[in-house]
């Protein structure tokens, strides 16, 4: 495992993103947006939403609606009003409004050169520029939306970069934005925002699930051509409730409601080529299907295709002759011998006061495993699998079942990336004292050295591992603790986990084989039977429950979030943090700091510190700036004055440090940050 982890500061936050490039971390909080260095958390940019004024609309529109008979005087007298309600009330009410705003959705674009914000409240969406400043009211480059009946339900950036796509309520239509030509592409009666669009594997064309008249069609548009529709074909399902493009992009897979067990498989061009139902001759017949099918995931390389039923049941299907080669089945015992049955240990958090590292225990095979018997005769009973998804290189499959939210298993399933059938085989069991509430694979190997050149077994060790976070329960400290007297506070039951495949538990037989000489094959997954399990406090003084996390897209950190608490920390592995303060030169912040600067305390023997969030009317730590008096940016950017007049540090809306973004763009084209 790591030889150890450091954690950041607490920020406020309802939302987090990290840049493609894993260089920003954009957080939004209330109706403001951060964006932070990732590798200090230090604030390179903000800006504070703000909605337009509706009523010029409505004063345009009351205009020109007035009756042609109207005395010009009448006109004029109607105007004044409207426009001193525009200048008067309306001032106080967008005010007001503008601090309700509740941002829902917040992403990065492929490039890292723009943020999407999404509130469902106003129907409206922004998009800022970080290297540029626009227009609009809040600094924004582009606004999407507004009021109407159709509404704004959903957007997303397009895999292209520089578009939007926009859902309107209701299943009426998909627009697609192009933020560089202003152009707007219209698709028809999507089925849903939800699993129903996917892109080929080189981003060329899109498909759309659509339902025309009663019957449901897949449109492949062509990306590059304008979306233009490419092909058009009937789907053979009642209700498809999502569509997936194959990774080696010669099918489309689309699965059927849950009151039948059906897949179809297209080819991009159109032609219907199979259907794997309950029916189907490698679908055992004395089996019952259950509601259909509740998660699909292909493996990498497109070769396989794993359907996660209602049944609790995984099917592996080959994509020659498209049969079902194999079956993942969970009862109540785990009677494999090989196999590992990790164990959380029992209120290890209040012992240790949510502090420090802890190893789970090994249980002995067989093993009960705990679960819940579903009410039948409630809606959503809870079953059927409710995760599945393969690692980096599909040698090993993660599945999570509804029936059994304390427990994740992990599957042996590629013996080499390459392998042409696969080997199932139950590897490790993972019995948490609660519920799960998110496990994630480490996304890709990380920068093993800092600065971008990984060293090849550190960084495949690192694409094997899952993080995972519970519903814990929040410990709350005695009030005559020391510690709490001497203002640490309580210690939290916050905690996140980690199973690593490339470690392991090395047993004393093992241990006298090596030193005997017998040491076995160290490039076998999992050589330490089952990998290694381990639990890590997260520090914090005040309540925090760690309900949601997200990998930095480079594997070299990892974000906890309290949705509750709208908090987050970032973890950072200790080998990979001192690497990245050598590469940043990431300095102590000064001794002394202006009195209305809220300065956080210099973390981790100075590898790295941050600065707590700080309203717009006190002045910037100077630990922000350089010997000139100028931001210190991050990955190119460069801080470039337009003209002599000197702008406050928060823009004259919220918006950027100084005002060179402008020309700042050119040093960021064509770099993912």
């Amino acid at each position: 495992m790591s030889d150890g982890y450091e954690f950041s500061q607490f920020y406020h936050a309802s939302l987090v993103a990290y840049s493609p490039g894993t260089t920003f971390l954009a957080t939004s909080h209330l109706n403001r947006i951060i964006v932070r260095s990732t590798s200090t958390l230090q604030i390179v940019r903000t800006w504070t939403l703000s909605l337009p004024l509706f009523d010029s609309d409505n004063l345009a529109h009351s205009s020109s609606s007035l009756p042609t008979s109207s005395s010009s005087k009448q006109r004029q007298h109607h105007q004044q009003q409207q426009q001193h309600l525009l200048n008067g009330s309306t001032s106080t009410s967008t005010a007001k409004n503008d601090e309700e705003i509740k941002i829902d959705s917040l992403s990065w674009s492929p490039d890292s050169m723009y943020l999407l914000a999404h509130s469902l409240q106003p129907k409206t969406a922004w998009i800022f520029g970080l290297a540029s400043d626009g227009s609009g009211e809040s600094g924004e480059i582009a606004r999407i939306g507004g009021t109407g009946a159709e509404g704004l339900i959903k957007v997303e950036w397009g895999k292209k970069g520089g578009e939007v796509l926009a859902w309107s309520d209701h299943g009426l239509k998909l627009s697609i934005y192009d933020l560089t030509t202003g152009a707007t592409s219209v698709i028809q009666n999507p089925k849903s925002p939800q699993n129903c669009h996917t892109y080929s594997p080189d981003y060329r064309y899109i498909a759309v699930a659509e339902k025309h008249l009663g019957k449901e069609y897949v449109g492949v548009y062509d990306v590059l051509d304008g979306y233009t529709l490419f092909r058009h074909f009937p789907l053979r399902t009642t209700d498809v409730q999502g569509i997936a493009w194959s990774p080696c992009g010669k099918y489309i897979a689309a699965w059927d409601s849950p009151l039948s067990y059906s897949i179809h498989i297209h080819s991009p061009i159109g032609p219907h080529l199979t259907q794997f139902l309950s029916s189907s001759p490698t679908f055992t017949p004395a089996e019952d299907p259950g509601l259909g099918i509740r998660t699909v995931s292909w493996a990498p390389g497109g070769r396989f295709l794993a359907l996660g039923g209602w049944d609790g049941k995984v099917r592996i299907l080959e994509s020659e002759g498209w049969r079902c080669v194999g079956t993942i089945q969970w009862g109540s015992k785990a009677v494999e011998r090989d196999a590992t049955v990790w164990r959380e240990p029992i209120d290890w958090l209040r012992d240790t006061r949510g502090r420090g590292i802890i190893q789970f225990d090994k249980t002995p095979t067989p093993a009960l495993l705990p679960s819940v018997r579903p009410d039948l005769s409630k809606p959503n009973p809870r079953t059927g699998v409710s995760q599945l998804s393969f690692d980096r290189d599909g040698t090993l499959l993660l599945l999570r079942l509804e029936n059994q939210p304390n427990l994740i298993h992990i599957h042996t399933f590629l013996p080499h990336p390459t392998s042409e059938s696969p080997c199932i085989a139950h590897l490790a069991s993972v019995n948490f004292s609660h519920p799960i509430r998110r496990a994630e694979w480490c996304p890709r190997p990380g920068h093993g050295n800092g600065n971008g050149h990984g060293d090849g077994i550190a960084d495949e060790c690192k694409g094997k591992r899952i993080a995972i976070v519970t519903k814990q329960q929040l410990i709350v400290g005695n009030s005559n603790d020391s510690e709490k007297t001497n203002g640490a506070g309580a210690g939290a039951g916050a905690a996140v986990y980690f199973w690593d495949a490339e470690a392991g538990w090395e047993e004393d037989d093992e241990i006298e084989d090596e030193a005997g000489g017998g040491g076995g094959n160290s490039s076998d997954v999992g050589h330490g039977k089952g990998g290694m399990m381990e639990g890590v406090g997260v520090p914090c003084r005040s309540a925090f429950s760690a309900s949601d996390i997200h990998w930095a897209p480079d594997g070299s950190s990892l974000l906890i979030h309290d949705r509750a608490q709208s908090q987050f920390c970032v973890l950072y592995d200790g080998g990979e943090a001192e690497a990245q303060a050598q590469a940043y030169e990431v300095q102590r912040p000064p001794a002394s700091l202006p009195t209305s600067l809220s300065a956080s305390t210099p973390m981790y023997g100075g590898i790295r510190s941050s600065v707590d969030f700080v309203p717009e009317t006190e002045p910037w730590p100077q630990d922000l700036y350089a010997e000139d008096n100028r931001p210190v940016l991050e990955e190119g950017l460069t801080f470039i004055e337009e003209g002599d007049e000197e702008e406050s540090a928060w823009g004259d809306g919220g918006g950027a440090i100084g005002t060179g973004w402008s020309a700042a763009k050119q040093a960021m084209e064509g770099v993912i940050v």
